[in-house]
């Protein structure tokens, strides 16, 4: 029975140890950001990320950031972003992901300082299969 309760409370600690930290976030900012296709992209071909920031504080000067983690290292596709206070401004950070890659990161950066952050889940489609778009007032009636 003991060795259960230590083997309990080590596994928790190691689950906790892994768990991932969220960037702190400033005031007044908020990020949301949306792949394009339903986050389904074809290797070798890009994937546009909408990003949307709202700046209800101070006027700012910064970069958005959309990381890909691949096997050889991580590629960073970045557009500035200049945020007038009150402001609310739509961003297309187009990215190239590889087959491997599962989550795109999109960072709002001020002189190397991330200033919030949001995760986003894609997948990789077999090249030979078609996206077909629906350019409808109700797309959501065509859906299977």
């Amino acid at each position: 029975m003991r060795k259960h309760i230590i083997a309990l409370i080590l596994f928790c600690l190691l689950a906790l140890l892994g768990a991932p930290v969220s960037a702190q976030t400033v005031d007044g900012l908020t990020l949301t950001a949306e792949p394009a296709f339903g986050g389904q992209f074809k290797y070798g071909h890009w994937l546009p990320i909408f990003v949307t920031v709202e700046n209800n504080g101070a006027d700012l000067n910064a970069e958005l950031r959309a990381r890909v983690t691949g096997q050889t290292g991580q590629l960073n596709f970045t557009v500035p972003a200049e945020l007038p206070a009150g402001s609310r401004k739509r961003f297309t950070l187009y990215t190239l992901p590889n087959n491997f890659s599962r989550t795109v990161k999109v960072d709002l950066v001020r002189e190397e300082e991330t200033l919030t952050s949001q995760t986003v889940d894609i997948a990789s489609a077999p090249n030979n299969r078609y996206f077909i778009g629906v350019v409808a007032e109700n797309a959501p009636n065509l859906s299977l």
